[in-house]
């Protein structure tokens, strides 16, 4: 069983991805500023914080570089949209 980790830093939000691979199988969780602790988990904008860090964990689990110039364009592009609707 080999078990490897990577973390990976997006130049927004601080968000931070950590993927674990083991037996060939990837998983990760995710930390940013997105989400503030304390914020009211019902409020739409913390709902979009939340999809948006979900979004993103998961094209990284299945190796999408989300450290591209273009990911990282259009990742701030979504983000702006989705908290100028709230």
């Amino acid at each position: 069983m080999t078990e490897t980790s990577t973390k990976i830093e997006l130049p927004i939000e601080n968000i931070v991805v950590h993927l674990f691979k083991h037996d060939g199988m990837v998983t990760g969780e995710i930390t940013s500023d997105l989400v503030e602790p304390g914020d009211n988990p019902d409020a739409p904008g913390t709902v979009a914080g939340h999809v948006i860090e979900s979004m993103i964990l998961a094209h990284a689990c299945a190796g999408v570089d989300v450290c591209s110039d273009e990911y990282i364009e259009g990742l701030g592009v979504a983000m702006e949209a989705a908290f100028n609707a709230y």
